[in-house]
């Protein structure tokens, strides 16, 4: 079996688009990158990879055909300047809800050492964008999901020194909204990426269904 990444990406992108993965090519690049511990633009010199490198990519190219969601695979999401740690039992970050943080930073922009609540926190990729772009901030990080909240809790210690930086802070709470008691007036910015979608209209694609946390997508509309 031939160990070329040429043919090794070609592969895999065909097997890629016959599960339907509108973005094949660039999944397979990242997959190999990964494996390789080189960034994509790396790729393109590498002629041939060794025999556990190949096993390895032909292992992640099999999971990512049965639809398992690349982030899955990588351990990681891009989110503004971050890269957020991911995987199973956590939201995985969109990019429009970097648009979200950007109408917060414009909000905030002459407030001085702003105050700031983060509900549903997830991977804490609202509440560390903030964190790390405002100086002088204080952040509070809610989430009640356990599997959540250890992403959360990876996340706000591995850009600890880019908090610190900019002389903000980050605390994080694991408890319920229900639990979540604080007195009038606490916080300049109240922020929240709740689940919005009714069961009946979550997205049928299977990275979503199969792989995204449930309670972090979905809430039950009640007609009565």
């Amino acid at each position: 079996m031939s160990n070329s990444a040429r043919a090794m990406l070609v592969d895999a992108e065909n097997q890629f688009k016959n599960a339907g993965i509108d973005s094949a090519r660039v999944d397979a690049e990242i997959l190999l990158a990964h494996v390789l511990g080189i960034s994509r633009s790396g790729i393109s010199l590498l002629l041939e990879l060794t025999d556990e490198q190949r096993r390895e990519f032909e292992k992640l190219c099999q999971l990512r055909q049965s639809r398992v969601p690349l982030q899955h695979l990588t351990g990681e999401q891009g989110f503004r300047r971050l890269v957020l740690k991911v995987g199973k039992g956590v939201f995985i970050p969109r990019p429009e809800t970097e648009l979200l943080v950007e109408s917060i930073l414009r909000e905030l922009v002459d407030i001085d050492n702003p105050k700031i609540i983060d509900f549903c926190s997830g991977s804490g990729a609202i509440a560390i964008a903030l964190a790390t772009e405002l100086e002088n901030c204080e952040v509070t990080a809610v989430e009640f999901s356990p599997e959540a909240f250890e992403f959360l809790r990876m996340n706000v210690a591995a850009q600890h020194e880019a908090i610190a930086k900019n002389n903000s802070k980050i605390e994080i709470l694991n408890i319920d909204l229900t639990e979540a008691d604080f007195p009038e007036g606490s916080f300049d910015v109240v922020v929240a990426n709740p689940p919005y979608i009714p069961l009946e209209m979550v997205p049928k694609d299977s990275e979503v269904v199969l792989h995204d946390p449930p309670v972090a997508i979905s809430f039950q509309v009640r007609m009565d």
